[in-house]
């Protein structure tokens, strides 16, 4: 028992002499020497009030180091950054032994292990760091994120996790101010994909030019012979001025990648095939006003489901993902479809609220009781929410996704450019149409880099269908062409004497720079009557019709835009010079 007794109190001794000597100790980085006895109850040390004042300023001098080797590049500054962070690790892991290895706690042996272990852990990192420094891709300027990841992946002895946190924002900041030759050079070396990040690989270069291409291609309009077909109808016929070379391509579509179709007219008058995409447009069965069919068989207490991938509408479910609805919606598809955004032939863009008022007055001010809308179904379900009495509409537009939502007495598949039905009883409806409306508008919003010879040969050959149908009956047809206006200036010329230009600024909707005034760069260009379009009640537009009866316009400042026959100005500067 006083054996037991005697061992408590020496250990008890032991642990307040360890209580002690934690008073007293430093946290810091060094080895600790202390000589422990029972009798003082505490340890000699050293002071290290100095070096623990200089490994924080220290600390506090690499917070503008980092930052700075994102800016300045070169073996000096790899060096100063290699060292600043061995010091700064090999401090801090010296620190934890310090606190948690000491003597009396692991024992004497475990201790000078632990300090060595140290020691060989800085070594290591710091001939890893310093290795690429000797490599030839240091002299190449790679510095100091290739030597963090020599020691990261190819040091079996390295402390993986020691170094990651430090050396993955480091290759970070150092990648990323590297200049885009250089990262290409880096990336190429088959050991350095993916160490970083992964580059996004550019997507494969077009071999044949956009067809499209500004002051390349020529329409053909003295063509007389058969006109080729691909899948989307008729074809254009362009000529390539830097290849000398006629060609069949679809007037749908500009990306090769769309429709490849492509057929060579040689000199000689063969036709040479390009393209595997030789299927002509074949009849077929359009669903002409599913949807208002569907709404009468479909209670009105009932939920409605839309489905956009059926193009129909179903009552309180359905087996694939759908919309609750209502049908106010179902009037307006162009706000319920999925836009879609193709910069090659099908981006649709729509009318904002404040244009679409605009056009329903300049309608109405015209007294018109039929309406075409070729391409712009958000103006024809503006008009036609409007209900006005006597008033009869007929869409054309090549997105068939709007047929399921009209009847087939007014909506049709149209290629505006070729003068295309893909359906041929389409066409019929449409001459039906206009053997009922004696005063006709057509109303065409083209996509914005159009080609306006076929454009304005589409539109006339609609109001000679309105001619023809008429018979001996009255038939006034006018039309209105949204166009930018740097196109539109060449349009006038053309037909001279047939369309002005309106200042009016059009506005789309979900068209980024378009639908703010100051940016649109797209007007109206009309045979109506002046007198139509009104904007006397609009905010930024002067009545200037007086001042264009004797050629001069205070508020133009120059003669071109007076010769535009304008009669409402628009008060900010203009383009048209």
């Amino acid at each position: 028992m006083s054996s037991l007794g005697a061992f408590t109190l020496r250990s008890a001794a032991r642990v307040n002499s360890a209580l002690l000597v934690s008073r007293v100790s430093p946290r810091i980085c060094v080895p600790l020497r202390a000589a422990t006895t029972l009798n003082d109850g505490a340890s000699k040390t050293h002071d290290h009030s100095a070096h623990f004042k200089f490994e924080r300023y220290f600390a506090a001098g690499m917070m503008p180091l980092i930052p700075a080797a994102y800016f300045v590049h070169g073996p000096v500054m790899d060096a100063a950054l290699t060292i600043a962070l061995t010091l700064h690790i090999h401090w801090g892991i010296q620190g934890v032994i310090a606190d948690y290895a000491r003597p009396f706690v692991i024992g004497d042996a475990a201790a000078k292990g632990a300090r060595a272990g140290a020691y060989l852990i800085t070594a290591l990192l710091l001939a890893g760091k310093s290795a690429p420094f000797q490599h030839e891709r240091c002299r190449n300027h790679e510095g100091i994120r290739d030597g963090l990841l020599s020691l990261i992946h190819n040091n079996p002895f390295t402390l993986k996790s020691l170094v990651s946190p430090y050396s993955s924002w480091c290759i970070f900041l150092m990648s990323k101010g590297k200049t885009r030759q250089q990262k290409k050079k880096f990336f190429k070396r088959k050991e350095n994909r993916g160490k970083v990040f992964v580059k996004k690989e550019a997507p494969p270069k077009p071999t044949a030019p956009p067809l499209r291409e500004r002051g390349r291609f020529d329409l053909v309009h003295d063509y007389e012979g058969e006109v080729q077909s691909c899948s989307h109808g008729p074809c254009l016929l362009f000529l390539d001025k830097k290849e000398k070379q006629r060609f069949f391509a679809c007037a749908i579509f500009r990306d090769n990648e769309k429709c490849p179709f492509k057929a060579i007219l040689k000199e000689d008058g063969s036709i040479e095939r390009k393209s595997t995409d030789e299927v002509k447009p074949v009849g077929k069965k359009y669903p002409y006003g599913v949807i208002p069919k569907k709404l009468k068989e479909i209670p009105k207490d009932s939920k409605i489901v839309f489905c956009p991938q059926c193009l129909e509408v179903f009552a309180d479910k359905h087996k694939h993902p759908g919309t609750f609805v209502t049908r106010p919606q179902l009037r307006r598809p162009s706000r319920l479809l999925e836009t879609i955004d193709d910069q090659h032939g099908m981006a649709q863009f729509f009318f904002s609220d404040d244009t679409l008022s605009v056009i329903s007055s300049s309608i109405s001010n015209g007294k018109y009781d039929g309406i075409v809308c070729m391409g712009s179904p958000r103006l024809f379900e503006h008009l036609k929410e409007e209900k006005k009495e006597g008033r009869q509409l007929f869409i054309l537009d090549w997105d068939e996704r709007y047929l399921s939502f009209f009847l087939a007495k007014m909506s049709a598949r149209y290629s505006m450019l070729t003068d295309f039905f893909p359906d041929p009883k389409a066409e019929e409806r449409l001459n039906a149409f206009l053997a009922t409306v004696s005063r006709l508008v057509i109303v065409t919003d083209p996509p914005f880099g159009v080609f306006v010879e076929p454009l304005m040969k589409s539109v006339q050959a609609i109001r000679t269908r309105h001619a023809i149908a008429r018979g001996s009956s009255p038939a006034v047809s006018h039309s209105i062409v949204f166009l930018p206006f740097f196109v539109g200036k060449h349009a006038l010329k053309n037909y001279k004497g047939e369309l002005w230009m309106s200042d009016y600024r059009v506005l789309y909707a979900n068209h980024k720079e378009f639908s703010r005034h100051h940016k649109t760069t797209v007007r109206m260009l009309t045979d109506m009557g002046k007198e139509c379009i009104d904007l006397s009640g609009m905010e930024g537009y002067k009545d200037c019709s007086r001042c264009h009866l004797t050629g001069r316009c205070p508020v133009a400042m120059d003669k071109a835009r007076a010769k535009l026959s304008i009669r409402f100005l628009n008060l900010e500067r203009t383009e048209y010079k």
